[in-house]
């Protein structure tokens, strides 16, 4: 499976699980790999139990306690099709993967427990992104904390598509354009730091956005 440039591994249905499963246990097994090594006995039974598995997942007590959302679930899919890409676990998204997502999109992120908490104490988040207008739009979730972010995120990720992508600002004669992606992932704050040595001001981060672009404009003398 592609997520977007990344193969992230393979999504089956239930249905082709069983029909592998049928297969391992009908079937002779192959003596090699598929890259002609010697399969090891104890493999076809690995698989068996890891099908197996996926055929009767946790309890749903048990699922809740993960600190992450799982990618084959309805938030999961939407947090796929808003762009977020899981980045700890192949198989859903934590906060850091839900934090990256804001900080790529230029938004602010807040998530609280407050003093004197229990393990089943919500958690209050915020997602703060701006409107086309410039004004400061917050979105809230409150939750356990990763469904309480990814809420929120939701939320500001769906008002930002309603509103549409504002018209891009036409470039000076007394400015300059780096566009983001020849830019070094964690290069951005040498790469602004090294523009205003030789007297360039940022004016603009598109973070976030297609074909994002850092505009600076000459700082007169």
């Amino acid at each position: 499976m592609q997520w977007g440039d990344e193969p992230v591994g393979l999504v089956l249905t239930r249905n082709e699980i069983w029909l592998l499963l049928h297969a391992l246990t009908a079937g002779p097994r192959p003596a090699v790999g598929w890259d002609g090594s010697p399969l090891e006995p104890w493999v076809a039974g690995e698989l068996r139990l890891r099908l197996q598995s996926a055929l009767n997942p946790e309890p749903l007590g048990a699922v809740d306690q993960r600190p992450i959302i799982d990618l084959d679930s309805d938030m999961g899919r939407t947090l796929a099709t808003a762009g977020v890409l899981p980045l700890v676990t192949d198989d859903g998204f934590d906060l850091g993967a839900i934090v990256a997502a804001c900080a790529d999109r230029g938004w602010g992120a807040q998530i609280s427990i407050p003093l004197g908490s229990t393990p089943v104490t919500p958690a209050d988040a915020v997602v703060t992104s701006r409107t086309p207008s410039g004004e400061t739009a917050a979105h809230t979730g409150l939750e356990r904390p990763v469904v309480a972010l990814a809420r929120a995120f939701i939320a500001a990720w769906m008002e930002s598509n309603q509103h549409g992508v504002p018209a891009r600002p036409d470039v000076g004669p007394d400015q300059y354009v780096i566009y983001l992606d020849s830019v070094g992932p964690g290069d951005k704050p040498e790469t602004i730091e090294r523009m205003k040595r030789q007297g360039w001001e940022l004016i603009l981060d598109e973070t976030g956005q297609p074909d994002a672009r850092l505009i600076f404009q000459k700082v007169d003398e």
